[in-house]
């Protein structure tokens, strides 16, 4: 009886240790495969600097055969890339602007308050990269003269190189259009970045 009773436990006994070790590993099982979906789904973030560019505007004067051409320093700023989407802003140094006249320059900085509000700023959010480029129109925010106003940037990238074009109404920004010598800028601008990014 004795003997019986003692290979009873062990039976059990080896049993048990069997069922738990099922269990455990059964377990870690699951474990491994709920762990897989949230590793397999990060995608990995690369974040690119401007190098080089500059900036362009074009404004047209009344009369309209006038045509007033103006550049500023290399943009500053930053582009993210992650997955297929590209989310970035690009900053103006205002007080960089030249047109080849420095009373005329004096004035249009006087004009846009560039003491005041020295930087204008290109934002964009999520824009669908195909290959790692993009072409066409793009929703972006432009930030000038304390005021935030959409605009619609027709803009490329590819292999690094960027540009974007767009137009703005100055007084939607709260700018008078300047006049000069007896000569009134209209008041849309074309705007143009050129830049390289790396």
């Amino acid at each position: 009886m004795n003997f019986e009773f003692k290979f009873k436990q062990a039976t059990i006994g080896f049993l048990a240790a069997i069922a738990i070790g099922s269990s455990r590993e059964a377990g870690a099982a699951t474990a491994v495969v709920a762990a897989t979906p949230a590793s397999a789904s990060t995608s990995t973030a690369t974040t690119m600097s401007i190098e080089s560019g500059k900036v362009e505007f074009l404004a047209v004067g009344r009369p309209s055969f006038l045509k007033v051409k103006g550049e500023g320093a290399v943009p500053s700023g930053q582009m993210t890339v992650v997955g297929d989407k590209a989310t970035g802003e690009f900053k103006i140094d205002l007080a960089t602007f030249k047109t080849g006249m420095e009373k005329r320059d004096e004035h249009m900085k006087e004009t846009l308050e560039v003491a005041k509000f020295p930087v204008a700023i290109v934002r964009f959010k999520d824009i669908a990269l195909t290959n790692g480029a993009a072409k066409g129109t793009i929703p972006a925010e432009l930030e000038l003269h304390g005021q935030k106003k959409p605009v619609s940037l027709e803009a490329e990238f590819k292999d690094g190189k960027a540009t974007g074009k767009f137009k703005i109404k100055l007084s939607e920004f709260g700018i008078v259009p300047p006049s000069f010598a007896g000569i009134t800028i209209k008041d849309e601008i074309d705007i143009t970045i050129d830049s390289v990014i790396k």
